[in-house]
């Protein structure tokens, strides 16, 4: 485009609408005498854009203020001054002009003005190049022309592109070339080169040929018309990623003997997630390989969100500057670096800010971090934000986009409603045009911590994997067989590096098949350090000595790496950043390896408060505590300490959330009454121990009330033992005009029922207070309550089957091993569902407060017309000896009451097992039936979820996930696994946890006590019955807790 530059919303390209930068301090003047600073930028004249930077005064001044180089973003590629058309008519079939672009002899004459060197981009590139000099007689619609004539046309447009540098005075304002860009690519072929048209015509050997025709040339020219000579580049992108690196260097190599390179172009393209020590092992091979590094595209993508957004693009450039003058200091020949850009809305990522300067020309923290590399100052903390882990919970309830999902490449995501796993509408992730392409997920918020991660996928690709998208790593978290072509369900569990702000994890496969994706689930399964990413929460603690702290190999836990801990002193130790749990109630555990006796692990503060001491074993020894972090603060730390000043190795330490109990024989009462008068409360001996009991009820709302503001936007499990006269059992949300119902459920009439729900509490409350209430005013009783979150695990279906009232079926998914959370459905007005059935003929009542998700399941609802005679009492069986309910009677042993001519297959291991709950170990029987004839597993004639099931060839081995046989009461089961022609059968019988305390609990419990931490070890000094639940997620335990249950409760 000639002529002069118009601004279209009618104003002149002049210093108007732009802050003052004349104050800032001088990149080029802080970084002189180690590397050049340079800047990408572009003419208003070349795309007649009013963003871009030479033709708008104010940009101008501010490049020239800051700057030693700069690069032109556009004018000098091959597409706009390859004269393929033969503007010049000098074109012949073996010689290609260079007529140059009026933009960039613009911007050349700007440069040498004003004193700035120019970094030329670029002689040979696949990309931004007229594909016409590639073909017979210039036409695309012909075929490809020969090696020999492609050869002649390229190095005759290098070299005239040279020659006319030094014929019109611009050989002492370019110093370097990129006289090849972005020609290696891994895996494309055998020489790892991209299968570009300069490749299909001249194969490997277009490398060699373009180095060495413009070393040639700028030899030839220097000679004739003088003037410096610039250093030769080969540029490039995901330098740093090992592979390419690799690829790089192979075949850069033999330019390099030649002598006809001088140096790598590393563009830096990365993201504020990007591993800088990579970036710097990357760079200090090319130095070694080829003398010479430059970094020519600097921009940093911001993948965080929030008010700490620019905070750690700035804190990524101050840390990769230090890297970058460190190695110089190291003797790294880096000899400029070139920022991508001069403002975030001219940049070609302008939607991730990538840059250095705002679009008005204000500094950013990126700005500031790059000035305090070099000054030694800093760019000082981030603003502190609370803490967000509520649960991501995407169900596609209508056809929108959630905000959390976008697209990873090419590709198209559409919320439809043709393939559904759950509800009415699931995502298709379809269009995809390379196998990495795929559907990611903001998970962000989780920055630093463990999480568990579960989705339903269906995909004609035999597998399908959820990865993190982490640059030159792309670690796979898990992977679900989709060859079924079913859908199935994708879970697992990730630890997201400690030097990370922000991440996005994206589903993917090993074609290019479309992915449905339905119900996802992200939640926090706490927090872990194992010492091998390159950042850690540890620190160094003392008080008048401090310790020396060493990630090293020389001991190790688990992994490859520990925290070796030197010390002089005794109160030389150490100690975690545990901030984000502030206010929660945990369970923290470490492993400590040391000659001194004891091993402390406590709560740091002006005034510290130990929480266990524990005896030192002769190798690694685990120390745990379950505690509350106090509340108020806005940062916490834990720390760990011996009675000695012997080293010590640290590994595996963890924090998770705890279920909290109370059986209210503590002095702490942890209820009130929903407001002063509303009933009495009072803490009584009530038959082997204390209860809490609620009194002079003048109305049904009154309540017992306990505080679940900890538990905002968590999926959590309530459970506690209720007794009262009244009817109904109720537990409420104590919100103002909606009091949201969680659980109504029979009592047992004088006596203790156990019961339990789960409820979904919305992120979008401040604080939250539940009360458990009845329908009627008699006295109730409380004990053994209990409120845990729940973590990600296998699921089931629900579904809820309202043909009674003339609806739908609505299906759910609900988590295996906990109770069903109550549902609310809009019936035809005049009607009420009056109970819940497993079966249609209305027989067997489904409890919400007592039954438990083994499998999926129908319910059916009645209006009260159908039941039976018999149906509506209440059961009041003994839970330590009741089966699990019947589920859907399509799921029964098909064996059961079959004839006898069926084949019974002998079992060859593992006959008659038996499981203690809390032992998390796997069930496995072996069948002497050969695998192919395998159908399923029943237990008292309800079907086991395959999900919770292993089957292997030998000849059936049938192996039994613990987590489901922890959904399971005490009692004895008959097992049937079923085959086409017979089955084996077998029992299963399942015990209470054995009972283990040790006085050695009690005393740090007590310790912990009387310094005002409320502590829960697991540990009681005297022996008591223990039950104790284990929650598993693929890939190992995400909790381990003991609960004191003191009475016998129906």
């Amino acid at each position: 485009v000639v002529g002069e530059y118009k601004d279209p919303n009618g104003g002149s390209a002049s210093t108007e609408g732009y802050v003052d930068t004349s104050g800032y301090p001088i990149l080029k003047d802080l970084y002189s005498g180690k590397f050049l600073m340079g800047v990408a930028c572009e003419t208003i004249s070349n795309f007649n854009k009013s963003s871009c930077e030479i033709g708008n005064e104010a940009k101008e001044n501010l490049i020239k203020a800051q700057f030693d180089s700069i690069t032109f973003g556009n004018e000098l590629k091959p597409a706009y001054n390859m004269d393929v058309k033969n503007v010049s008519g000098d074109r012949t079939d073996t010689f290609l002009p260079f007529v140059i672009n009026p933009s960039a002899k613009e911007m050349l004459d700007f440069a040498k003005t004003n004193g700035l060197k120019v970094r030329a981009h670029v002689l040979v590139w696949h990309s931004q190049n007229a594909d016409e000099m590639f073909y017979e007689d210039y036409d695309t619609s012909k075929g490809l022309a020969s090696k020999d004539v492609v050869k002649a046309r390229m190095t005759s447009y290098i070299d005239n592109t040279i020659k006319y540098m030094y014929e019109n005075g611009y050989a002492d304002v370019i110093y370097a070339w990129d006289v090849v860009n972005e020609a290696v690519e891994p895996g494309t072929n055998a020489d790892n080169l991209r299968d570009s048209l300069y490749y299909k015509t001249l194969g490997k050997d277009f490398l060699m040929y373009a180095f060495k025709q413009a070393r040639e040339s700028v030899n030839k020219y220097s000679a004739q018309f003088g003037g410096a000579k610039p250093g030769l580049f080969y540029n490039d992108y995901n330098e740093f990623q090992k592979e390419k690196c690799d690829a790089i260097i192979a075949n850069l190599t033999p330019v390099k003997e030649a002598g006809y390179i001088d140096g790598i172009g590393m563009q830096a393209h990365v993201s504020d997630g990007t591993n800088i020590s990579d970036f710097i092992t990357a760079m200090k091979r090319y130095d070694e390989a080829f003398g010479q590094v430059q970094i020519t595209e600097l921009d940093v993508t911001t993948t965080g969100t929030g008010v700490n957004a620019e905070y750690y693009q700035g804190k990524f450039y101050y840390d990769l500057f230090k890297a970058l003058l460190d190695a110089r200091s190291e003797g790294v020949n880096l000899t400029s670096v070139t920022i991508w850009g001069l403002t975030d809305d001219n940049s070609w990522k302008a939607e991730s800010d990538p840059l250095i300067f705002n679009k008005n020309l204000s500094r950013k923290k990126a700005f500031d971090g790059i000035v305090a590399a070099a000054t030694g100052g800093d760019i000082g903390e981030p603003e502190y934000v609370k803490p967000d882990y509520s649960d991501i919970r995407v169900n596609f309830d209508d056809d929108t986009l959630p905000s959390v999902f976008s697209v990873r490449g090419s590709g198209t995501l559409t919320v439809q409603s043709e393939e559904v796993f759950e509800g009415k509408y699931a995502l298709l992730d379809s269009g995809r045009t390379a196998t990495w392409n795929g559907a990611s997920f903001d998970v962000s918020k989780f920055a630093g911590q463990t999480i568990g991660i579960s989705a339903w996928v269906k995909s004609d690709a035999p597998i399908v994997k959820i990865s993190a998208d982490i640059d030159g790593k792309w670690p796979n978290i898990t992977t679900a067989d989709t060859s079924s072509g079913a859908w199935v369900q994708i879970i697992g569990e990730y630890k997201i590096p400690s030097d990370l702000k922000a991440l996005k994890l994206y589903f993917e496969t090993e074609d290019l098949s479309d992915i449905y994706i339905d119900a996802l689930r992200v939640k926090v399964a706490g927090k872990d350090e194992g010492f091998e990413d390159s950042e850690n929460i540890a620190s160094s603690r003392g008080v008048g000595h401090m310790p020396v702290l060493t990630v090293t190999d020389t001991a190790a836990k688990t992994g490859e790496q520990s925290l070796l801990v030197r010390r002089q002193e005794q109160d030389a130790n150490v100690s975690f950043d545990v901030s984000d749990y502030i206010g929660q109630y945990i369970t923290a555990s470490v492993y400590v390896k040391t000659n001194d006796s004891k091993i402390t692990l406590g709560i740091d503060g002006d005034t510290p408060v130990p929480c266990v001491t524990t005896s030192a074993g002769s190798d690694w020894t685990k120390v745990t505590a379950t505690f509350s972090i106090p509340a108020g603060g806005v940062s916490a730390k834990l720390y760990v300490e011996t009675d000695g000043n012997a080293d010590m190795y640290v590994d595996d330490f963890s924090v998770r959330y705890a279920e909290f109990s109370d059986d209210v024989e503590g002095e702490k009462n942890i209820f009130g009454t929903r407001w002063g008068g509303a009933g009495k409360l009072s803490v009584v001996d009530d038959e082997d121990g204390k209860a809490v009991v609620l009194t002079d009820n003048d109305a049904t709302y009154y309540g017992i009330v306990f505080d679940a503001s900890a538990y905002i936007g968590n999926e959590v499990d309530v459970q506690f033992d209720a007794k009262t006269e009244d009817e109904l059992v109720k537990l409420s949300g104590d919100i103002d005009s909606v009091w949201p119902n969680y659980l109504a459920t029979p009592s047992a009439a004088g006596k203790y029922k156990s019961v339990g729900t789960t409820i979904r509490i919305p992120s979008d409350y401040n604080a939250l207070k539940m009360y458990v209430e009845t329908t009627g005013m008699a006295d109730l009783y409380l004990d053994n309550f209990l409120i845990r979150r729940i973590p990600v695990g296998p699921e089931a279906k629900v579904t809820f089957d309202l043909s009674a009232f003339g609806l739908d079926n609505v299906t759910v998914l609900d988590r295996i091993g906990y109770r069903i959370p109550a549902e609310t459905f809009e019936l035809p007005e005049g009607t009420e569902i009056t109970g819940w059935y497993k079966d249609a003929n209305c027989t067997e009542e489904f409890d919400f407060g007592t039954d438990i998700l083994s499998g999926d399941i129908t319910l059916y609802a009645t209006d009260g017309t159908a039941l039976p005679s018999s149906a509506g009492d209440p059961k009041t069986e003994d839970p330590s000896t009741e089966n699990p309910p019947a589920v859907n009677p399509d799921t029964e042993n098909p064996t059961a009451g079959q004839p006898s001519t069926l084949k019974e297959y002998k079992i060859l291991d593992g006959e008659n097992p038996k499981y203690t709950l809390g032992s998390r170990k796997n069930i496995v029987i072996r069948s002497e039936a050969p695998i192919v004839k395998y159908k399923g597993v029943n237990f008292n004639k309800v079907k086991v979820p395959q999900m919770a099931l292993k089957i292997t060839e030998g000849s059936t081995i049938v192996e039994i996930d613990s987590l489901y046989l922890e959904s399971l009461a005490a009692g004895v089961y008959e097992v049937y696994i079923e085959f086409e022609d017979g089955y084996s059968k077998t029992t299963l019988t399942i015990a209470a946890a054995s009972e283990n305390k040790t006085e050695e609990a009690a005393n740090n419990a007590a310790n912990a006590e009387k310094n005002g931490a409320v502590v829960k070890t697991g540990e009681v000094a005297t022996p008591v019955n223990i039950i104790a639940l284990v929650l598993v997620a693929l890939g190992g335990a995400l909790t381990v807790t003991a609960i004191q249950k003191k009475k016998n409760r129906e």
